[in-house]
């Protein structure tokens, strides 16, 4: 194979390495896009001077394999705070990097059941979405508010839960299309948790409500 012959310390090498773990995981062949992650690991990690940032890079990538594929939450999260440690020393303090890694290890935890963990890693992403983004809308802070409202859901926290999928969505109608797909779906999150608490009357106002705020798109 041609990749096996040329330098293995080669940064070019180490990105090709890394497309071809994209396209393995794009097919569904997360063992070869982990083989092919590890191969680009391995060179960056070998590389004089080390590319900091497209090594963590590359760690966020491989537990987002083993995280969504694998199921192993372990390995997946000692990735994630591999990553995280490199992002603390070679980013500013607030970075949206290092946002979406901290994002990444709350998951991890949410999953867990671990919720509190979850909910402080969440509110230090949050906290950082909105001072790098100026705190305008912004789907990487509309999807964070959601994440918070799973985990307040996890807890049993019903009337919090809501608010942030509120929240969430209200951002999402500023800042995406209105065909966007995510929009009908955390709408269905918030009628369901309305459902859940047995507020039936204020669900079927709220449908009612959104299709009249809805354009006539098939005239």
């Amino acid at each position: 194979m041609l990749l096996d012959t040329l330098l293995s310390d080669h940064s070019y090498i180490a990105s090709i390495y890394l497309e071809l773990s994209h396209v393995s995981d794009e097919k569904g062949n997360y063992d070869l896009a982990l083989e092919h992650a590890e191969r680009t690991l391995h060179i960056r990690k070998e590389q004089k001077p080390v590319d900091q940032i497209r090594l963590a890079s590359t760690l966020n990538g491989m537990g987002v394999i083993i995280y969504h594929h694998r199921g192993n939450f372990e390995q997946a999260l000692n990735f994630y705070q591999q990553a995280l440690d490199i992002q603390d020393k070679s980013c500013p303090d607030d970075h949206l990097r290092k946002a979406n890694t901290i994002r990444n290890i709350a998951l991890i935890y949410r999953d867990k059941q671990d919720c509190d963990n979850a909910m402080n890693c969440l509110n230090r992403a949050l906290n950082m979405y909105r001072n790098v983004l100026d705190d305008k809308p912004h789907p990487s802070i509309a999807v964070c508010y959601g994440d918070i409202g799973h985990v307040y859901g996890k807890k049993g926290n019903w009337d919090q839960a809501l608010d942030y999928y509120r929240r969430q969505l209200n951002m999402e109608e500023l800042c995406l299309s209105i065909d966007h797909p995510h929009l009908g779906l955390h709408f269905d999150w918030i009628v369901n948790m309305l459902k859940k608490k047995g507020n039936i009357d204020e669900a079927k106002h709220l449908c009612q409500q959104e299709l009249n705020k809805l354009p006539d798109l098939f005239c």
